[in-house]
């Protein structure tokens, strides 16, 4: 199993692509370790993911809209 206590974020996502999860990249440290731990299933897994993804495209969507606004 992957140890998460002293694990670096970088280690974590190391792992991760390792085991071929998808858009590892905007997930935590919290999420990726969850994602790693011994016992998650695929579905949570997934959920996980999904919920990254989301919070990550709201983070970036509001500049895009900012940048339409004609000044």
């Amino acid at each position: 199993g992957a140890r998460v206590n002293g694990t670096s974020r970088n280690e974590l996502m190391l792992e991760a692509k390792a085991r071929g999860v998808k858009n590892f990249r905007v997930l935590n440290k919290q999420e990726l370790a969850e994602i790693l731990k011994d016992g998650t299933t695929q579905e949570r897994a997934n959920e996980i993911v999904v919920g990254a993804v989301a919070r990550w495209k709201n983070g970036w969507g509001t500049g895009k809209r900012r940048e339409k606004i004609p000044t």
